[in-house]
């Protein structure tokens, strides 16, 4: 069965229920100007945020504003957010809010979620932005603390950036840098013979 409450602030205005539907009371809107209208009660259509989480379009004395509906559900059933805490989805699907569903969560915890779920944008890339594969022996992993999700790293890109840019700007960009990069990924485990400095005039195979 499904049970409806209040939601916070809009009492008498609106409700919402433990399976994520928001349902505006029937009531006269309109003033003494514009004319009154009665308007029924019926479920609000749900909006969505570019990130695809469903969100819905709340007024109250004229003014109008768009809420998450996880937020909406996680506060009437389970209290304001702790300090720290922010809305996270067990199951990853932004379109589930149900409260069985939800939980207030710290924001580490959240983004480990997204990494789990496989909807982390860094953690499901499959390349750099150079176009190199995160294939064995051109992949470092690493985390900032244990609680985050771990970064992907090109090993081939790092050594490039580790060889030309030390101590001066660098142009990743640049054709001497997107040469350097590619040989390392072509030649995993090879090194340098001779240093070639970030403004050295490109780098050649035989300086390998």
């Amino acid at each position: 069965m499904e049970t409806w409450v209040p939601v916070a602030g809009f009492e008498g205005l609106y409700q919402v229920s433990d399976l994520g539907q928001v349902w505006s009371e029937p009531r006269w809107s309109g003033g003494h100007t514009q004319g009154r209208r009665y308007r029924q009660g019926r479920i609000l259509q749900r909006l969505y945020s570019p990130k695809g989480y469903p969100k819905v379009a709340l007024s109250r004395e004229g003014q109008q504003s768009q809420v998450a509906v996880h937020t909406l559900v996680l506060t009437a059933f389970r209290g304001p957010p702790p300090a720290g805490m922010e809305a996270c989805h067990n199951d990853g699907i932004p379109e589930n809010c149900a409260v069985s569903n939800l939980r207030w969560d710290t924001h580490g915890n959240n983004l480990r979620d997204r990494a789990r779920h496989g909807t982390d944008p860094h953690a499901s890339r499959t390349h750099c932005p150079r176009g190199h594969e995160y294939r064995p022996g051109n992949l470092r992993e690493w985390q900032w603390s244990p609680a985050a999700p771990a970064n992907r790293q090109c090993l081939a890109c790092s050594k490039a950036h580790n060889r030309l840019c030390r101590g001066n700007g660098c142009d990743h960009s640049s054709a001497e840098f997107v040469s350097a990069a590619d040989w390392y990924y072509r030649n995993p485990g090879r090194r340098w013979r001779q240093h070639v400095g970030a403004t050295g005039g490109g780098v050649a195979e035989s300086e390998m």
